[in-house]
């Protein structure tokens, strides 16, 4: 599969840093010739065993004094001397540096005077500092804030947004106090400047920061061109964002459009073969389907999505099926590709008058036990088969093996859309229930409903069964509880005299 190539993530470092002057270091040259006078004067100067000599003789000390302070003087204007030419020839390259950096400066900024202590600063506290020396936004971040220097003095003060091109982006006045906040700002995918700037009517001062920003914000606020000359679905700050051609759709001619490669593929849209695998953009298989990007571009689906019309369908079944691969219903008949293939599965029957039918059995169940297995042939509309379901009870005060006549677990029948009625059916195991029940002349199983609303566990026998061998058929019209019991008993139960 192709690698991703985000081209929004790709946006070049910028650099950060507060404008102002810095304090010049000293001059390691000039560091230097002091020393080496140092040293020099050092080696000349008279010695204590020199002088020691030199009194032995008062004529030849006073010779060697005069000598020493000969020497001495001699040293001392050496060193005047280099240090003067040192320092003219530092003075001469500040000179120089000077006279270039107001060559440089505009009229206006060499006639400025500064404003001393005017400072802008930003706060990174709700910043995350990345290694390449750009921040991220921290997920509590919500507004800029900073202090700002002497702000009675400042006249002007704003937020200025820069992208990765270093086009203005956004603007935004913020009120000029010593400790300022604002929430006005926007800014768009990718790495963009954040510029705040303060200016006196004679200096400007500012601080910015970078920040590679993971979405947009305030989208609608951005100062860009939003018409689409090519119509391909990238108006026109983007395409000089990202260095694509505005009047062409697809500016690297590879079938694909610019839109579809930068926002639905993450390709290059300046290459045909964005990752260099011999393979054309265009005959990629993105989501790995089978189906190459151009062709699920020409069908209307995906190219990043095994399911396209999200129907639970894979394109590639929808396509061996003939079905649409970029609609859940393909003939529009209100049910959807994904519930006819299970309708299929099911083997429903499609009758004359719209509904269907079909058996739902254990295949459709959890649990169930197997003393009494239920199952039923189901009619109504596509909803109300595919809903359908049988569940075994497990909790219920009533429905137990502690009531009379019981034969195996008790089931709840549920189902949603138009229900029509089911052929309800039990299959039992004589050799999994009570055997003298089972072994009894009088064994009678039958098919009872409880109502899941009946407070006092009331049971109705359910009408019109049939019972073919080992299998109780009883025809059902509504939701509920059902249980197959043994007759005999609960009749027995029930028509016994009471003693109150």
């Amino acid at each position: 599969m192709k690698k991703r190539y985000f081209a929004l993530m790709a946006a070049s470092i910028l650099t950060i840093g507060a404008l102002g002057g810095c304090a010049a270091k000293d001059d390691p040259k000039e560091d230097g010739n002091m020393k080496d006078a140092e040293a020099a004067y050092a080696a000349e100067l008279p010695t204590e065993k020199t002088l020691a000599a030199a009194s032995e003789d008062p004529a030849e000390a006073e010779t060697a004094e005069k000598a020493g302070e000969t020497a001495e003087t001699e040293i001392i204007e050496t060193e005047d001397a280099e240090v003067a030419e040192t320092t003219e020839a530092t003075t001469e390259e500040t000179g120089k540096a000077e006279a270039t950096e107001v060559s440089d400066a505009s009229p206006e900024a060499a006639s400025a005077e500064k404003v001393q202590g005017s400072m802008v600063t930003v706060s990174k506290d709700h910043l995350a500092l990345n290694k390449d020396g750009s921040y991220t936004f921290k997920n509590s971040f919500k507004e800029f804030s900073g202090e700002l220097a002497n702000a009675d003095e400042v006249t002007k003060f704003t937020l200025k947004v820069y992208d990765k091109n270093d086009i203005l982006i956004y603007e935004a006045k913020i009120d000029p106090k010593a400790k300022w906040s604002t929430k006005d700002f926007a800014f768009i995918y990718g790495l963009d400047k954040f510029v705040f700037e303060a200016s006196t009517g004679k200096d400007t001062y500012s601080d910015e920061v970078l920040i590679d920003c993971e979405g947009n914000y305030n989208f609608d606020k951005l100062y860009i061109d939003e018409e689409d000359l090519d119509g391909d679905g990238l108006c026109n700050y983007f395409e000089k964002y990202f260095g694509t051609d505005e009047k062409k759709t697809d500016t690297d001619g590879d079938g694909l459009t610019d839109y579809q490669e930068l926002y639905t593929l993450g390709y290059d849209p300046l290459k045909k073969d964005s990752d260099g695998d011999g393979i054309p953009d265009q005959d990629e298989d993105e989501d790995g389907d089978g189906i190459s990007n151009i062709d699920e571009y020409k069908m209307g689906s995906s190219p990043i999505f095994i399911d396209s019309d999200q129907d639970r369908v894979l394109d590639v079944d929808e396509l061996r099926n003939g079905t649409s691969l970029s609609s859940k219903d393909t003939d529009g008949d209100g049910i959807s590709d994904y519930d006819k293939n299970v309708l299929d599965q099911m083997k429903a029957v499609h009758n004359a008058d719209g509904t269907y039918t079909a058996v739902i059995s254990t295949d459709r169940m959890g649990y169930y036990d197997k003393a009494t297995i239920p199952s039923a042939e189901v009619t109504g509309d596509a909803e109300a088969l595919l809903s359908f379901n049988i569940d075994m009870v497990t909790n219920n005060v009533y429905l137990n093996a502690t009531m009379v006549g019981y034969m195996g677990h008790a089931y709840i029948i549920t189902t949603e859309g138009k229900f029509a009625g089911a052929e309800l059916s039990f299959t039992y195991d004589k050799a999994l229930i009570d055997p003298d029940m089972a072994k009894a002349a009088d064994f009678c199983p039958a098919i009872y409903y409880m109502d899941p609303d009946d407070e006092y566990g009331m049971l109705d026998e359910v009408a019109n069964q049939t019972r073919n061998g080992n299998i109780v058929t009883a025809h059902i019209d509504k939701m509920g509880y059902y249980i197959l019991c043994n007759k005999t008993d609960l009749d027995e139960f029930w028509n016994r005299p009471f003693e109150w």
